[in-house]
């Protein structure tokens, strides 16, 4: 069973462009992981010092091996120092299409009077 998950965390201005760069370099060492599927980190539109990060790998396996890659670790600590809080927030999510959610039939959504009437499909 996949695992899915969301990061958080808040940076102090203090680190904001420091902290930029290494997500950007962690990120790229995160997708060359074999187990990893998805490794997307965004920042909030309305404080860009507020990171989430949606994650997703192959298996449970595969997320332990993550958090055990030198790259993890040195990530960690490297942005120790600017986290506000002193730690991210790891949320588990559930993809509800995976774990028996859908009912695998359409439902259509009908558009807001005044926009487009054609239906939007959903799963």
């Amino acid at each position: 069973m996949k695992k899915v998950l969301l990061a958080q965390f808040t940076v102090a201005p203090s680190g904001a462009e420091v902290v930029r760069q290494l997500v950007v370099e962690y990120t790229h060492a995160v997708r060359a992981e074999k187990g990893n599927r998805l490794f997307a980190p965004t920042t909030r539109v309305d404080d860009p010092n507020s990171y989430v990060i949606f994650e997703e790998y192959e298996n449970d396996a595969a997320f332990a091996a993550h958090l055990n890659t030198a790259h993890c670790a040195a990530f960690n600590v490297a942005i120790a120092p600017w986290i506000r809080g002193g730690a991210t927030t790891l949320i588990d999510l559930v993809d509800i299409e995976s774990e028996g959610g859908a009912s695998g039939s359409r439902t259509p959504v009908q558009a807001p009077e005044g926009r487009d009437p054609a239906p939007r499909w959903h799963r």
